[in-house]
This record gives structure tokens, sequence and C-alpha cells, in this order.
């Protein structure tokens, strides 16, 4: 009697169920992916058990799931977000900056000189009496003449003030050198600096109002009177950035309109919808008799494991394609050494190190994020690295047999780890960022059901399986990429 392990999907069954595909799975991110697949393998599992009533399908699509997915090399280089259905969102975070007039200005990528984004205090300066300097325009200019300055005296700023940077300064005629002799506190009360005569004045007092910038002052000098005729006295001040930020264009209450850029966050949503891999096997009862007696292991089982690793191998090539075709930024190193070259093989070998750090602050430099954090090449490329001081190697080359493409070999630098796939194209080193959150990536892998399979059919007396996946990938920064191509190997 065959067994009916349809019963794990149950709903009473398949918390536990869950739970023990899902021990072993420390990475939070990995396990909440690998969560969202397995639910989703299991709908489709129990909608195939419905119609064609194949009850031992659980016991063989659900640890292949848990097995090969945490082992796809998406999950390790770019974003991976798992559908909850066939249609689905695919997120990530999106930031701009809108001016004063409303209007969204280009935030990323930076280049040089671009400092307009935010908007910097600018400095006032307001003569109390009036100066005329020797470059029209130009308060830092030489004086060239004055109005002489009554000892009271009452005006209005030009703008509002920012707290703690009003101050009272003074200078002469002839002279481009101001002293600063008195400041405002913060309830607008003037008073001196210093003791004694400071630029002129011995004695000063007066209020600004804060909210209208209205105010009343009187200066002295040394002998009670006003300043001397060549005296030129200003306000120097820091115009107000707003400390309750108007976000609309509208004027408020007090008259006051918006004065600085703003930034706005939105978390980018694109729909998608997945695609489906299928591949198919026919064997012989004869082949499934002989491999039972040679080597004591259901040939069935064998055959599924082949068409699950081969089709999710594939989607590892397509990913690596999609990389390796979209990178935004390409470099050459030849590994022949030049005939000047006179210290042998493997310090040329070094001299790639540039080039990959080149590729990596181009990276940096254009995302504003982070530069490379992995290299992927074949395994012939990556002799390259075997012999490099600051290359410090890990795994087992054993782990590469029937196994999903991509396997970490080591870390570069102490600042790249590097993956190694027969898949990627010879002469090619694939370098990009891949961050810890799901928003920081220049491409998705969203899987809806990583791997299923068509149950066992019987057809003319041939044995026939069919394995296929449900997903969508695209690349949406291709600016997060580049590709080393390694020449003369």
């Amino acid at each position: 009697m065959v067994k009916d392990y349809s019963k794990l999907l149950e709903d009473a069954a398949w918390p536990n169920v869950r739970r023990t595909l899902l021990a072993g799975i420390r990475n939070e991110r990995m396990n909440s992916q690998l969560s969202v697949v397995l639910e989703n393998t299991r709908r489709a599992l129990m909608a195939d058990n419905q119609t064609q009533n194949m009850t031992y399908l659980p016991k063989l699509v659900l640890p292949l799931v848990r097995r090969l997915f945490p082992k796809l090399v998406a999950n390790n280089i770019i974003s991976v977000q798992a559908l909850k259905g066939p249609t689905g969102m695919i997120r990530y975070l999106d930031a701009y900056v809108v001016d004063t007039a409303g209007n969204k200005v280009n935030v990323y990528p930076f280049g040089p000189g671009d400092t307009g984004y935010s908007k910097p205090s600018t400095k006032v300066r307001d003569a109390v009496n009036a100066i005329v300097y020797t470059t029209s325009g130009d308060v830092d200019s030489a004086i060239a003449s004055v109005t002489p300055i009554t000892e009271n005296t009452n005006g209005t700023l030009s703008s509002k003030f920012s707290e703690g940077t009003l101050f009272l300064e003074s200078s002469t005629v002839g002279s481009s050198t101001w002293t600063k002799f008195a400041s405002v506190d913060r309830s607008g009360v003037v008073s001196k600096i210093g003791a004694g005569v400071v630029g002129g004045v011995s004695t000063v007092y007066g209020f600004v109002d804060p909210k209208t910038g209205e105010y009343v002052v009187t200066i002295q000098d040394a002998n009670g009177d006003p300043l001397g005729d060549n005296y030129a006295v200003r306000w120097t001040y820091l115009a107000d950035v707003q400390k309750n930020v108007l976000f609309s264009n509208t004027t408020d209450a007090n008259g006051d309109v918006k004065n600085i850029n703003t930034m706005q966050f939105d978390i980018t949503r694109q729909n998608v919808e997945v695609i489906t891999r299928k591949l198919g096997a026919r064997y012989s009862f004869e082949l499934m008799e002989d491999y039972k007696n040679e080597f004591g292991e259901d040939f069935e089982d064998k055959i599924v494991d082949y068409l699950t690793t081969t089709i999710l191998t594939e989607i590892d090539g397509e990913v690596i394609s999609m990389l390796s075709n979209g990178a935004q930024w390409t470099d050459t190193w030849s590994a022949k050494m030049p005939m000047t070259w006179t210290k042998g093989q493997k310090d040329w070998y070094e001299t790639i190190m540039p080039k990959i750090n080149k590729l990596s602050m181009t990276i940096l430099q254009n995302t504003h994020v982070s530069g490379a954090t992995f290299l992927l090449c074949n395994p012939t490329t990556s002799i390259v690295f075997s012999g490099m001081q600051q290359y410090v190697a890990s795994g087992n080359p054993a782990d590469m047999a029937m196994d999903v493409s991509a396997v970490r070999v080591g870390t570069l630098s102490n600042a790249y780890n590097v993956y190694v796939s027969p898949l990627v194209p010879a002469g090619e080193i694939i370098m990009g960022f891949k961050g810890s959150k799901p928003e920081e990536t220049g491409a998705i892998y969203a899987p809806y059901i990583p791997v299923q399979l068509q149950p066992i059919a019987y057809a003319e007396g041939i044995p026939a399986v069919m394995a296929r996946s449900r997903y969508w990938m695209g690349m949406l920064r291709p600016d997060y990429y580049g590709v080393l191509n390694v020449t003369d190997l």
C-alpha cells in the first residue's frame, strides 16, 4: 500500500512540517523567503493532489525545495523577494528631493559639484547707517564712505534671523575689517561683547523683535557720544531655516512660504507576472530495475534530483546572464605579462587588484550606496586569485558536485566574497553590490514556486516526469554591477 504523504499538507500537520523544514536556517531573511515559497509549494501540491491523486509528491518536493532553494546564486548576489501568487509586486526604495517650487530634482547619482539639493543658510548683512563700498554690491570690500550714524537708531532687518547668529559689527572708512561688538539673545535683547571699547563702541543696548525683525538700538563711544562720522555699523546674521518645515508651496497663517528643499521617500512597487520553466525526463522500466539492483536506490528519486537540480541551475544561469549582459561598467585586464615585466607570473596576477578596486569604486561613485561586495567567475578564471596573497580560500571543491551551480570559494582582500560557477562566461569576472536589506539591490529574483513536479505518468509503457519552476526576474539598476574581462589567460 502506498503511503499517503498528502497528510503532511493538512492544516493540522503543516505547522510542524514547516518548522522541521526551516530548522537550521539561521539567516532571518532566508528563513522568511523560504517560508513563503514552502507555503506556495504546499498549495500547489494540494491542488495537484485534488486533480490527480498523487499522494507521494510531498515526500519528494518539499525536501528538494528546502535543500536547493537556499543554494541558488540569487540569494548571494541579488535581492530575493518571494511572491505569494502568480502575479505580485516587487519593491525597492526610491528617494528624491522636491525643491521650493514643488518640482522633483535629480538626486542620484551625485557628481562633482552637486551641492544644491539641501538649502544652506545664507549670510545677511543689513547696514544700520548708509554704507558705500569700494566695489558696488560687494559687502566684503573696503568702505568708501558712510552716512554718520545717530546715537539712537531703529529699523527692520531684511530677513528672519536664525537664533544665535545675530550680531552688530563696526568698521571705518577705508577698511574692510569688521569687529563684532554686540550680540542678540533668543529674547531679542542686545548686549555688548567684552569689556571696554570694542570696535569703537563703549556702550550699546537695545531690542530686536524676533518675529518681525524690527529693532531699536543705542550706540555710544567712550565719551557717551555717537560714533565718529567715519564709522560704519551693520547687522550680520544667518537667514532663518524654518524650524517648522512647510511641505506645501502655499503661504501659511504667518505669511511664511516654503523656503527649503525637502527629501521625500517612496517604496516603489512594480507589478510582475511569473514565467514558467519546464523540463521533462523519460526512461525505461529496465533502467529502473538495473539501477535498483546495481546501487540499491530508487531511480525515480534520483531522476527527480537530476531534474530539479538542472532546472534550478538554469535559473542560476539566467541570473548570471542578466548581470553579465546588463552590467553598466566594464574594464579589461590581461593575464599575459608584458615583455618589460621582471617579477614573475605570480606577482603579475597581483596587478588585477587595481582593476577590481577601480570597478568597485566606480559602482560606489555612481550609486553612493557601496562598492562591490562579491566577485563571480568560472573555475578557470578563478586560478588568477588562487596564488594571490590577498586571497583566502574557503569551502571544499567537492561541494560543487551535483549541486546548484555557484559555490563560495573564498574572500579577496577581505572585501569581496568570491563565487565560482561554470555558468559564467570564460574570461569574465562579474562584480556587484548586494546589501543586507531587500531594497538595497540592483536586480531581483522573485520566486513563486521554486520547483514542482508534474506527477509521474506512464505513456506507452514508458515512465515520464516533468519538473517546473515559476518565478520573475529583472534588473532595476545596471549601475550596481560591473564586468572585468580577463584576456590572455
